[in-house]
């Protein structure tokens, strides 16, 4: 069974804006990047309350996931796998490795 991973929330970026023609209004995309220690493993999963970081509760629009490989060493793209339920998003590490660093930079529209 899968684990509860720690993460520490490094911080948001709010810089790009989407223009929806057909509406004539802006969107405001938001990133937050959020890291779990070296103790995380493949399969273990990470919560996150999207409204914690204004980030609208059906907003969520993407994830990018980033392993070292070695201890800050090569970096890797890996792929998660993610669900939202009542506005919280919940990340499955996806990778073939355990015990190593990971990086999430999640994307989402703003509250």
């Amino acid at each position: 069974m899968a684990e509860a991973a720690s993460a520490t929330y490094i911080g948001d970026i709010v810089g790009y804006q989407l223009v929806d023609k057909d509406r004539q209004r802006v969107k405001r995309i938001k990133q937050l990047v959020i890291t779990a220690d070296d103790t995380t493993d493949d399969g273990d999963t990470l919560t996150v309350t999207l409204a914690d970081h204004g980030i609208s509760a059906t907003g969520f629009l993407g994830i990018r996931g980033i392993t070292h490989t070695t201890l800050n060493d090569v970096l890797v793209i890996e792929d998660p796998t993610t669900s939202v339920t009542a506005g919280v998003l919940t990340i499955t590490v996806g990778g073939s490795t355990d015990n190593k660093d990971r990086v999430f930079i999640i994307y989402g529209e703003e509250a």
